[in-house]
């Protein structure tokens, strides 16, 4: 496979892409060349920033159900695994691209296309999804980013020194896990408060946060010793998972979100009565964005 990476570069940053999974591998400030986004370590988590396509998460018993047939479906699906064409390559913008195949159509019957597309401005990367329908059903797919992000920013800071600050006043309680499926139950981690304290126990319990009452579309991580901090605006999407491997003190901070949701344990086999999936009309497409601001 080619895994030659693709940079983007003007006077404020640069980015290098994969074409493996159209996976974003680096994030720098200029002229400092502050590394941003997490480099990848085996003993916490091996990749930076997967594409989540078609699933979310995981499926209850790793399956799922389309007219009458029934399909395997990987972790977090299977668009982070392929390598992915470049269709458009502008000196501010590169654009990847897969579409389905034989093996795609032996666990996802679907026809599509999938564009991701990132973009340079100032200091900001938008990370752009496009999923087209090119069957002559209705599609049903569920997409969301993982991008993990370097914390703490600055040698020498603990993770604890760390906030995420919501651009509004929220009241969250994350979704509980037992055996990697969700129980129906909830437990209270923000009240009436726009601050979030960042900590390696957050993870250890119950693994992920995953939030599907935030009403705000921007958060910062925020350091109360360095003046760095990052702003990440995620307008309309519907679900918001914060994570870092738990136990292990990782030095990272996953913000991931989603259209769609990992497995209740509750769930029913067909994939159009999953909570969160999108259903999508043949020949139609859908859209969005999200989008990191560095300050450095």
């Amino acid at each position: 496979m080619n895994t030659e990476l693709f940079r983007l570069e003007n006077n404020r940053i640069s980015i290098d892409v994969n074409p493996i999974g159209a996976e974003l591998y680096s994030i720098k400030t200029k002229p400092d060349g502050q590394e941003w986004l997490w480099q990848g370590d085996k003993r916490y988590f091996a990749q930076r920033s997967p594409i989540l396509f078609p699933v979310i998460g995981l499926l209850k018993d790793g399956v799922y159900t389309f007219n009458g047939e029934q399909y395997d479906m990987p972790l977090h699906g299977f668009a982070h695994h392929m390598e992915f064409a470049v269709s458009d390559l502008r000196p501010d913008a590169v654009t990847f691209t897969i579409r389905d195949d034989a093996a795609t159509q032996e666990v996802y019957p679907f026809a599509f296309q999938l564009d991701v597309t990132y973009r340079i401005h100032g200091a900001s990367v938008e990370t752009h999804f496009a999923v087209s329908n090119e069957s002559a059903h209705t599609m049903h797919f569920s997409i969301g980013g993982h991008p993990a992000f370097n914390v703490p920013f600055a040698a020498g800071d603990c993770y604890d020194d760390n906030v995420i600050e919501f651009a509004q006043k929220e009241r969250l309680e994350r979704r509980l896990f037992e055996n990697r499926l969700f129980t129906g139950e909830r437990r209270l981690i923000l009240d009436n408060s726009r601050t979030l304290e960042l900590s390696h126990d957050l993870f250890f319990t119950d693994k992920a946060v995953v939030l599907d009452d935030v009403k705000s579309d921007v958060l910062w991580i925020k350091s109360r010793k360095s003046p760095r901090s990052i702003r990440f605006e995620f307008p309309g999407f519907p679900y918001l998972g914060l994570w870092s491997t738990p136990g292990q003190h990782a030095p990272f901070l996953c913000i991931e979100p989603w259209y769609g949701i990992g497995a209740d344990r509750n769930d029913k086999p067909a994939i159009e009565l999953k909570e969160g999936i999108e259903a999508l009309s043949s020949g139609d497409t859908f859209r969005c964005a999200y989008r990191v601001f560095l300050n450095a």
